[in-house]
């Protein structure tokens, strides 16, 4: 998706739902393959706690930022 802002300005943006666990893997390819620098996570703060809603896919915990595929360092 492309937001236009400004005059002549644009950026790009991906949006998807909430991660499930069985999607981590999928989004990592996409913040590798795609070089994200910046991700907004929209979430009611309410659903935070609720690991249903949003599997947390980057813990500051580094030891829990694996995946089936990955394993992501400081």
């Amino acid at each position: 998706m492309i937001y236009k802002y400004g005059e002549g300005k644009e950026r790009k943006i991906i949006m998807c739902q909430a991660l499930l666990k069985e999607t981590v893997d999928d989004t990592y390819d996409i913040i590798f393959k795609y070089q994200i620098e910046v991700i907004a996570i929209l979430i009611n703060e309410n659903e935070i706690k609720k690991q249903n809603k949003c599997y947390p896919y980057f813990s500051l915990n580094l030891k829990d930022n694996n995946s089936k595929n990955y394993s992501l360092t400081n």
